[in-house]
């Protein structure tokens, strides 16, 4: 037995099923939602839907097969792909421009870019300390991680997109802590975000983008 057959063979079968049938019950009810509208761009949404249910079924499989060992090493690289993307946005939905339209086919690269920024996270706290133990202090640390977080935030900030921004402070938290920084630097960051955010809610942004 293969490999690669072995690791198929080990997958949660039983979660695949379950998500198999959420997605199927996801495309038929939008699929009846939609049947009695009119317009393309709106009957044509469940197509969508299957559209990315085929892309995010190949992804699943990719990475479940693929040892995790290897996926460290595109972190980097996903990371700029996923920059890049914020910086080529040439569609505007609900006031923001965060969106790309290649071809017909719409999609929001800061969703992308949260799971490239996790991965570098993992290896900025989980790999970089091995190496040069230097790193192990919580301050460093969060000297790497916070600009690692904080590139793509501006990009979407400026792309009015507050929303996908605000993701990035879960991810970046949640970062710190499973990162073993300090509990008290925690803390800080958490107090300074809670008095700096409301403030650039209020003032910072348009009605339309709250």
């Amino acid at each position: 037995m293969t490999p690669l057959f072995r690791k198929l063979l080990g997958m949660n079968w039983f979660v695949v099923a379950v998500t198999a049938t959420l997605l199927a019950f996801g495309v038929y009810s939008i699929n009846a939602a939609t049947s009695y509208l009119t317009g393309e761009n709106i009957t044509s949404k469940w197509y969508d839907q299957i559209l990315w249910i085929v892309i995010g079924t190949t992804i699943y499989f990719s990475t479940s097969l693929i040892d995790y060992r290897w996926i460290k090493w595109a972190a980097l690289p996903a990371y700029i792909a996923a920059l890049i993307l914020l910086l080529s946005t040439n569609t505007i939905l609900s006031g923001a421009k965060s969106w790309i339209t290649v071809a017909g086919f719409t999609f929001q690269p800061s969703q992308l870019a949260i799971v490239s920024g996790i991965l570098l996270l993992a290896v900025i706290f989980g790999e970089l300390p091995k190496r040069f133990p230097l790193l192990k202090h919580s301050l460093l640390k969060i000297l790497i991680a916070a600009p690692t977080v904080g590139l793509p935030c501006f990009i979407i900030l400026n792309e009015t997109d507050f929303g996908s921004a605000m993701a990035w402070s879960v991810v970046f938290i949640t970062s710190l802590v499973i990162g073993k920084v300090l509990l008290r630097y925690v803390i800080v960051i958490i107090e300074l975000g809670l008095i700096i955010v409301p403030i650039f809610y209020y003032f910072g942004l348009k009605d339309y983008q709250k």
